[in-house]
């Protein structure tokens, strides 16, 4: 396969997956949560749930939904032997992913347990049949803990600034191709079983997708959507701590990231040592930094990189709900159809036989980001591996902002906060257990690192943190235990 013809293909895989996100699902329960707000999921589920809006210092207004039992405090506030969390999701997506799988999920009274107390072994048994271990957020305040959960910049809620100029698109714009990206989908839906034209089928929607991209991009204030990964460590990470800290009264605040909101606690910490004396201790799974250690890698990293100069959203594109459906939404003996498995075991790693059917998450919570935010993923493969500031692609531009020719890297050793858990999946694609190893080792002290599945066979890849059917018992419940031996 040609250079370009791999890197349109690899490209395709993300685009495909986040186009998939219209399709039409069919679990009774999570279907209603379509259009839902993350406060009114949480509400739904009958705990108590309040928007909050923070201002941060360069100007963005993020939403950051407050989560409370009301069994506990009568939901006013999370019980003071317990502690505050905040959530922070990964890329292309928003913090519904964290409560997506909540099916039967009810406010319990487990706070007045002590998990610290409790073996990993006992609380597994104690919570065989519990719905709440299938949704960390959820499961915390089960146990007394209080919760945020942050939908960072460019997701819904988060498109506002404080001069009124947002990230909205011209959706004019973007119906001029949706005609014929819908019949683009609609010749994919015949082959659906036919794993063997994958390829060929990837790559007719990726030379459809690619080259409409910057005819489509045009939109209102695009500059709202001239950020990465930066910014959000710089300004909105400490802002938003700072915000929950002065609300709630507490000293501390508990970190939980997946992927890129991983990524962005770790680049908060090494850029900004201090802001370690407000962290009670921060959970990492699988953080999307110092990538491309593995082949698998590096192969799809290498596209993002063509998004270096590009200022606008890296988002799905609105295409019809029937050819979506088409392709995902048909199971075969429950499961994925094969094009959707070959889709997903592609871009996130092995992990069939323990994922939860796409339908029942990527309509919930797929989401669009920075172009510039996929590109600094990219750029890792500039930098050996390592994570760098965003590359701006121009010597001079690079040396207006940074005072050099080449942007500073993420320095890991220079982060004082102790109290640190990273968790990888063993056979997760994007971000393989080398590269966390690679963080792992960058880090100036021991840190406590789980690969799972702990077995020798077994699967976990980059989303069965979300959506492994025995997440509850793998990465929950052990989060639940290190979350519980701050208090």
């Amino acid at each position: 396969m040609k250079e370009l013809d791999k890197n349109l293909f690899i490209i395709a895989l993300a685009l495909v997956l986040i186009v998939l996100a219209d399709a039409k699902i069919g679990d009774a329960d999570e279907g209603y949560l379509i259009g839902k707000t993350t406060a009114e999921i949480v509400r739904l589920r009958g705990f108590k749930a309040q928007d909050h809006y923070v201002t941060t210092d360069d100007g963005y207004i993020l939403n950051v939904v407050r989560c409370t039992n009301p069994k506990v405090n009568r939901g006013n506030y999370g019980s003071w032997r317990k502690s505050v969390v905040l959530f922070v999701h990964g890329f292309l997506s928003n913090a519904k992913m964290f409560i997506a799988y909540s099916e039967g999920v009810q406010p319990k009274t487990f706070w007045k347990l002590d998990a610290k107390q409790l073996s990993e072994w006992y609380l597994d048994q104690m919570l065989i049949d519990e719905p709440s271990k299938n949704s960390l957020p959820f499961l915390l305040m089960n146990f007394g803990h209080e919760v945020w959960l942050l939908n960072r910049r460019g997701s819904p809620g988060s498109l506002g600034r404080v001069d009124g100029l947002n990230g909205t698109m011209e959706e004019s714009m973007w119906n001029e191709n949706n005609d014929t990206l819908s019949e683009v989908l609609k010749a994919i839906a015949p082959g659906v079983n036919e794993l063997t034209t994958a390829t060929e089928i990837i790559a007719k929607f990726a030379k459809q997708t690619i080259s409409g991209y910057e005819s489509t991009a045009k939109m209102k204030n695009a500059d709202y959507w001239n950020y990465s990964m930066d910014e959000q460590a710089q300004y909105d990470l400490p802002n938003v701590i700072d915000y929950i800290l002065r609300v709630t009264g507490r000293r501390k605040v508990n970190l939980v990231g997946h992927s890129m909101g991983a990524a962005i606690i770790l680049m908060a910490l090494a850029d900004q040592p201090d802001l370690a004396s407000k962290v009670g201790q921060a959970v990492l799974w699988a953080p999307a930094l110092n990538l491309g250690h593995s082949l698998d890698g590096a192969v799809k990293l290498k596209p993002l990189i063509l998004f270096t100069n590009y200022m606008g959203p890296f988002r799905h594109f609105p295409t019809s709900n029937d050819a979506a459906a088409a392709i995902c939404s048909k199971k075969e003996n429950g499961k994925d159809n094969s094009i959707c498995k070959y889709l997903l075991d592609a871009l996130y790693g092995k992990g069939d036989e323990h994922r939860r059917t796409i339908s029942e998450l990527m309509v919930i919570v797929a989401n669009q980001a920075s172009g510039h935010e996929a590109a600094q993923l990219g750029q890792n493969l500039i930098y050996g591996g390592v994570q760098h500031h965003f590359d701006f692609g121009s010597k001079l531009k690079n040396i207006k902002v940074y005072g050099k020719s080449k942007p500073p890297a993420y320095d890991l050793s220079k982060i004082k906060l102790r109290k640190l858990s990273l968790f990888a999946g063993k056979t997760d694609g994007m971000v393989s257990p080398e590269d966390a190893q690679f963080t792992r080792e960058s880090l100036s002290f021991p840190v406590d690192f789980q690969l799972i599945p702990h077995s020798d066979n077994g699967t976990f890849n980059h989303q069965s943190f979300i959506d492994h059917d025995k997440a509850g018992e793998l990465c929950n419940i052990p989060t639940l235990m290190r979350l519980e031996s701050t208090i």
